[in-house]
């Protein structure tokens, strides 16, 4: 880790955590769809020169430039629209709507019958045994612990602090990485790390709502939640070594 990149690791949890409050100040002002449509508007032509690169005749990703764009966009819609969709679900305290557990168990039964379709389309081999074990922490933690968790947290917080709470998890995954794969980052990154997580609990103890600096039992789930999200990726990061990412 040397001193250029060490604020790279600090970027992601602060724009991501920023994104929210910024979208929360923005309400009333501008309607939401808009305010998204903009939102990835300026990212595009963000990405567009750095990508440059790549984006053209003769690259490697050229002559699959339109399913890489379709991946890329379902990804971001799906991945953008888990805890404000979740939030509806669930409702909140005061008109609760659907348990926290069916919508958790809902969205794994869509997930286990998509794959399986997939699977079967794609002729995919059955993994090694000695994979299954990682398959399991894999499931356990994105399949199961991720959603299941957040999704009981999110009767009782908003959408936006729910989001400034996952802030750090791309620093938590980058940690459980370095771990899994036997790495060993600099003090800075350990810092950064450490730097992350202590704004966003600090962000949680504020906004606990118990009087004093305490995290809510909600804000502990969606921690927890960061936690396996942490682990099944990094652990799936291991399995990608050996297995077609797409499987």
């Amino acid at each position: 880790l040397t001193p250029a990149i060490a604020p790279l690791l600090v970027f992601p949890p602060l724009l991501w955590a920023g994104n929210a409050v910024v979208g929360r100040l923005m309400n009333g002002l501008v309607p939401p769809i808009t305010l998204n449509l903009l939102r990835w508007v300026l990212a595009l032509l963000i990405l567009l020169p750095l990508a440059g690169q790549w984006l053209k005749p003769g690259s490697g990703l050229w002559p699959h430039w339109r399913r890489f764009t379709w991946l890329g966009l379902l990804g971001v819609v799906i991945f953008a629209l888990t805890l404000p969709l979740t939030r509806l679900a669930v409702g909140t305290p005061q008109a609760p709507q659907l348990s926290g557990l069916f919508v958790a168990s809902g969205r794994a039964t869509v997930a286990a019958v998509l794959s399986i379709l997939f699977l079967r389309l794609t002729r995919a081999p059955i993994p090694r045994r000695s994979d299954w074990p990682a398959l399991g922490l894999v499931t356990l933690g994105v399949v199961f612990g991720f959603p299941m968790l957040s999704s009981i947290a999110m009767r009782h917080v908003e959408a936006v602090h729910a989001s400034v709470m996952l802030g750090v998890l791309p620093l938590a995954m980058a940690g459980v990485g370095a771990w899994l794969h036997r790495q060993r980052p600099s003090g800075g990154f350990w810092l950064c790390a450490a730097l992350g997580s202590v704004l966003v609990i600090g962000f949680a103890m504020l906004r606990s709502g118990a009087g004093n600096l305490s995290l809510s039992w909600a804000d502990t789930l969606l921690l927890a939640a960061m936690a396996c999200a942490a682990v099944g990726y990094g652990v799936g990061s291991l399995l990608s070594q050996r297995m077609r990412a797409e499987h």
